[in-house]
């Protein structure tokens, strides 16, 4: 789990503008069931409740090829099986883990021999990776969010603060660090 970053943030100008910023800004989403819920049926399902959120992608969309993508072990292991290991964040070769040399395997190619038998979607996660790379420079949406956002996730946590007299104050939250790069592009 993250520390939160809170923004506070007050956009001064013409009630029309301010309309304008919060049309294009804040979304209406329909709140999913997490992925953790206890019945496996309802998971990533819509619960039926919207909530209002502050949506990066406004202003920076992130490409929908990432939006598919994973960052972590499975791709990071098909990516080494491929030979695409450069830019991984997760740097190191998995034929040094003790798991792999217990199971006898000391070669790039007998790696990926075992994971297209034992873990095929390591494969295909690690494929869509490469594309996802060759099309915007980044294997994963993490390094592409961290990069352009400045933060990992988009905003959550939405909360307006006060809204009339020229004046419009609302409430965001982060993971890790403010969204430099979303006001920036804002401002």
């Amino acid at each position: 789990m993250p520390n939160h970053v809170t923004t506070r943030c007050t956009v001064y100008g013409p009630a029309a503008e301010i309309a304008l910023f919060k049309t294009r800004m804040i979304k209406d989403e329909l709140v999913l069931h997490p992925s953790w819920h206890p019945d496996e049926n309802l998971r990533g399902k819509p619960t039926g409740e919207h909530m209002r959120v502050f949506d990066f992608n406004a202003v920076i969309p992130m490409p929908e090829i990432l939006r598919e993508t994973e960052s972590g072990s499975d791709t990071s292991y098909g990516l080494f099986a491929l030979g695409e290991e450069q830019g991984n964040r997760y740097a190191g070769s998995p034929l040094a883990y003790p798991w792999v040399r217990e199971m006898g395997i000391t070669t790039r190619e007998q790696f990926r021999a075992w994971l297209e038998k034992e873990r095929p979607e390591a494969i295909e996660k690690a494929k869509l990776a490469i594309e996802a790379k060759r099309l915007t420079g980044h294997t994963d949406w993490y390094s592409w969010s961290v990069e352009k956002w400045g933060t990992k996730w988009n905003a959550y946590n939405f909360e307006e603060v006060a809204d009339g007299g020229g004046e419009y104050e609302f409430l965001i939250q982060t993971a890790w660090s403010f969204p430099e790069p979303v006001f920036e592009a804002i401002a």
